[in-house]
């Protein structure tokens, strides 16, 4: 097994929607765990910091050029420091997967995907238009919040950049070998008392006495709030039997016109046309 928690930093890892807040919130409770920010997104992270870190350094975490394991001191005795990000779109995935690559290989990642793409992007939709994005903060009873998942061109870019990113994260993981918590088995099944089981037994933590009461997780199935469930859930398995190669030639024939229509705009705001 490697080292206690205690002794590294570890990552909680995954998108919106797929139970990151549960978690991050629950490990918190713990005496022995930390976190040193609420969320931190990941592209962000990974990029802007990782290039902030090792040029120049910064006060309050002082680092010398190219240190980045010199994030691993400002961890305090007997505690675990972690932060979540999350990974909203393919460019962001990439971006946050190449700096833990490029300068993170020493962090421990938990990551955690929610492989139910209908459920995912339907739960981010809602999340969206109610502007309720933690589970702890959503109602129990759908009622009134029903949702139609676009299917359109914009729909279908950001449900192929949903799945590639996905797809990027698991294979990432399983090479890797981080702890893989999957949504579905881990969280939604029999609550998250299974994730945490894992991740203790991974990270080396002792068993600890989490308040699940506070922290019930909310995922009514697609069909009681996704008016177009049916339609949907075809056009994402559709989808899903393409390969990687494929889905990435009909992103970038989706992107196109939208680059195109964009530049005629600005050309007509400077000729003066409306």
């Amino acid at each position: 097994m490697s080292s206690p928690a205690t002794d590294r930093c570890v990552v909680l890892l995954g998108f919106q929607r797929s139970g990151t807040t549960v978690l991050q919130r629950l490990l918190d409770c713990r005496a022995d765990v930390s976190f040193f920010e609420q969320e931190i997104w990941a592209a962000t992270f990974f990029g802007q910091f990782l290039s902030c870190w090792t040029a120049h350094g910064r006060q309050d975490y002082p680092l010398a050029p190219g240190v980045i394991a010199a994030l691993v001191p400002q961890v305090a005795p007997g505690g675990w420091r972690g932060f979540k990000g999350n990974l909203h779109n393919l460019e962001s995935t990439e971006t946050a997967l190449r700096g833990l690559d490029e300068g993170f290989a020493w962090l421990t990642v938990v990551a955690l995907v929610r492989r139910d793409l209908l459920a995912q992007a339907a739960s981010l939709r809602r999340a969206r238009l109610s502007r309720r994005w933690h589970a702890s903060d959503a109602p129990a009873d759908p009622a009134g919040e029903s949702i139609t998942l676009p299917l359109d061109r914009q729909g279908e870019a950001w449900l192929i950049s949903l799945l590639l990113g996905q797809r990027r994260l698991v294979h990432h993981a399983e090479a890797r070998q981080w702890l893989l918590i999957d949504y579905e088995r881990d969280l939604l099944a029999a609550g998250p008392g299974v994730a945490l089981e894992r991740i203790e037994r991974h990270l080396g933590l002792p068993p600890g006495d989490y308040p699940l009461d506070r922290h019930p997780k909310v995922a009514p199935p697609v069909e009681d709030y996704v008016l177009n469930h049916q339609e949907a859930r075809a056009f994402i398995e559709g989808l899903q039997a393409q390969d990687d190669a494929t889905l990435l030639t009909r992103l970038e024939e989706l992107r196109r016109p939208r680059r195109r229509d964009r530049i005629v705009r600005l050309l007509g705001r400077v000729a003066g046309r409306p």
